[in-house]
């Protein structure tokens, strides 16, 4: 049985109070994983991250930049031994683009969003234990699936876009829940992959909400158990969400 690779691993620091006082400790960090991508022989990605769900980042990765519609559209992927490579075979003609309409037949509610929200807390081992990953939930369909976590928010995101993939979920069906700050790079990820709502725990950018109207995507900031905030939402979603 192949051993799974350390993800993380202890390290000396000196913690300094404003005092003068030292002490000495030990940490848990992460360690970084540099990922090479290749699409039918031609390099496509290059990424530092978490070396867990790999096949689903490479996947998402796919998904997020407008190669893939779906796990369906990868004729072959394979890792090199130590997975510092991944090589990617796509059938022909396969291709999403970012011109691809996907209608949004997410169904969600707002008890939805807190209870995401709080699931978050018990989800994030890594980060319990080094404080230093992101993190993303994927809801379908009000159930939520799974939680994955890279040290790179978009990585993050591309895992759960992968696990969708490997699920047959389709993205607009499903709710992507975010830990950290969304941008327009992020929310512009998310809606090449198929889905059209996004949350997140902390706040977005002027531009990822200019964004998120032009496409007609659902965008929700500081998503907490008892409260969150609703910056973009398509006229044919309706108040009844809410």
């Amino acid at each position: 049985v192949k051993e799974a690779p350390a993800l993380t691993a202890r390290a000396e620091a000196t913690l300094v109070t404003p005092d003068g006082g030292r002490e000495r400790l030990r940490r848990s960090l992460m360690a970084e994983h540099r990922l090479t991508i290749t699409v039918d022989g031609e390099p496509f990605a290059e990424t530092v991250c978490t070396r867990n769900l790999m096949r689903q980042l490479v996947l998402g990765r796919l998904c997020t930049a407008g190669r893939i519609a779906s796990a369906a559209d990868v004729l072959s992927l394979h890792f090199s031994e130590n997975e510092d490579r991944a090589e990617v075979r796509l059938l022909p003609g396969a291709s999403c683009g970012e011109a691809r309409h996907f209608e949004d037949r997410s169904v969600w509610r707002s008890g939805d969003i807190f209870r995401l929200a709080a699931y978050l807390r018990e989800s994030m081992p890594l980060h319990d234990e080094t404080l230093g990953t992101h993190g993303c939930l994927l809801m379908h369909r009000g159930e939520i699936l799974c939680c994955c976590e890279d040290m790179g928010r978009s990585n993050a995101l591309d895992k759960a876009v992968g696990e969708a993939l490997m699920r047959s979920l389709p993205l607009n069906e499903c709710v992507l829940y975010t830990p950290g700050r969304v941008s327009a790079e992020i929310a512009r990820k998310a809606f090449t992959a198929g889905a059209r709502v996004l949350a997140s725990r902390t706040l977005p950018t002027l531009e990822a909400v200019a964004l998120a109207k032009s496409l007609g995507m659902t965008l929700i900031g500081r998503a907490w158990e008892e409260q969150f905030e609703v910056y973009a939402l398509p006229e044919t979603a309706g108040e009844a969400l809410l």
